[in-house]
């Protein structure tokens, strides 16, 4: 996965791991104070980004497998033709 990721470019910004945060601590019900300072240490947002470069990696496969199927549905090909009338 690491490699398609960097094949595709895929990166993960600072913002983007303080937003995954976010949501981790808007689930947290108690014990938000040592939750933070967890989530928050060097090895935790190197964890998370690297879920969210995973996360978008599958993304970017999915994108590009969806256009390679409407593609294939647009491309005229053997029995994708309607039969022409000559007369």
């Amino acid at each position: 996965m690491g490699k398609i990721a960097e094949e595709e470019k895929i990166e993960v910004i600072d913002a983007e791991v303080d937003a995954e945060i976010e949501n981790m601590m808007q689930g947290a019900a108690e014990n938000k104070e040592e939750l933070d300072k967890f989530i928050n240490s060097p090895q935790s947002r190197e964890a998370i980004r690297q879920s969210l470069v995973t996360r978008k990696t599958v993304q970017q496969l999915v994108e590009i497998a969806e256009g390679s199927s409407k593609e294939e549905a647009q491309t005229p090909g053997e029995g994708n033709t309607p039969p022409t009338v000559e007369g």
